[in-house]
């Protein structure tokens, strides 16, 4: 159970570094960004999905664990399962919240943003904790 928690810790403090570092990539110029702000229709389309992948992606990601099938494919399969299911979750959150920075960047609008921070305050619910893993295993 040690090196499930040491592994979803890891992953979790990759994926923060991979967002900080296209963060810092943009900001610093090196990634343009702007390039689809003319499109108007494309961003009413992005934004709108975004917002319910966003909408829905945050009480499942929360409430994963406490599903019935979720539970009985974590008994059944032990530390293994609970290592699949626990990046599953993990990535419900982090790939929504890449995309969303991407978008502010890229269509310079605030509401990407806002998505992106909501997404980043949901994390600390489920930041990977070997007590953490111990009752949910």
């Amino acid at each position: 159970m040690k090196t499930t928690a040491k592994r979803l810790k890891t992953l979790f403090y990759i994926c923060i570094a991979f967002e900080l570092l296209l963060i810092v990539l943009y900001e610093s110029n090196v990634l343009l960004e702007g390039t689809w702000s003319g499109n108007a229709e494309a961003e009413f389309l992005v934004m709108t999905l975004m917002q319910l992948v966003t909408v829905c992606a945050i009480p499942l990601a929360l409430r994963l664990m406490k599903f019935s099938f979720v539970r009985q494919y974590i008994t059944s399969h032990g530390c293994a399962g609970l290592h699949k299911i626990s990046v599953l979750r993990l990535l419900m959150l982090f790939v929504p919240m890449f995309l969303n920075s991407v978008f502010y960047y890229e269509f310079v609008k605030a509401g990407f943003g806002y998505l992106a921070i909501i997404l980043a305050i949901s994390l600390v619910f489920i930041v990977p904790t070997q007590s953490r893993c111990a009752s949910e295993l």
